[in-house]
């Protein structure tokens, strides 16, 4: 299993702000007749736009497990805090955790991503209905109604990266 950061910057730098975001903007560019594509326009709709499906649950998954799997209570299953005997790694490890939490603000950080998380998934899920009774989804021209849809998925995507991108990249003490 992929460690909490690895997964993070997958999802976060990898597919949504590297690949997903930009074939967003990419298509409103299109809706906007700034450029021209046919194969992405054809292929848009189909091919990258379902991807969000199979990434979201990601998404939540990295907010909800940001806690436990980042905390600086993990360091005591590691040498040389996994060497302290089991009493002193559990109040301790619990104490640590504590304090954690209020410094960097944790549960904060958490909640925005999860709302973020479900923001983006509500903008998906109504451009998804829109997109349902459109009877073109293949060409640009019929689906310019379309358009601020498309807008507001873009930014609850962009809103959710920064969500995550807020999250420390390592275990802060």
């Amino acid at each position: 299993m992929l460690c909490w950061q690895d997964r993070r910057n997958r999802f976060n730098h990898d597919w949504l702000k590297n690949s997903f975001i930009p074939a967003l903007k990419k298509f409103l560019n299109l809706l906007d007749d700034k450029i021209e594509d046919q194969q992405f326009e054809q292929s848009f709709i189909e091919s990258v736009l379902p991807k969000w499906e199979s990434h979201r649950s990601e998404a939540f998954s990295l907010a909800e497990e940001f806690e436990h799997a980042m905390s600086p209570r993990v360091l005591f299953e590691l040498p040389p805090l996994s060497r302290c005997d089991e009493e002193t790694r559990k109040w301790l490890g619990e104490r640590i955790h504590i304090s954690w939490l209020a410094k960097h603000a944790v549960h904060t950080l958490v909640e925005e991503a999860l709302g973020r998380a479900r923001s983006a998934d509500a903008a998906y899920n109504n451009l998804h209905n829109g997109l349902g009774r459109c009877s073109n989804t293949v060409s640009v021209q019929a689906l310019q109604p379309l358009r601020p849809l498309f807008a507001a998925f873009l930014q609850a995507c962009h809103d959710l990266g920064k969500a995550i991108e807020r999250f420390p990249n390592d275990v802060k003490v």
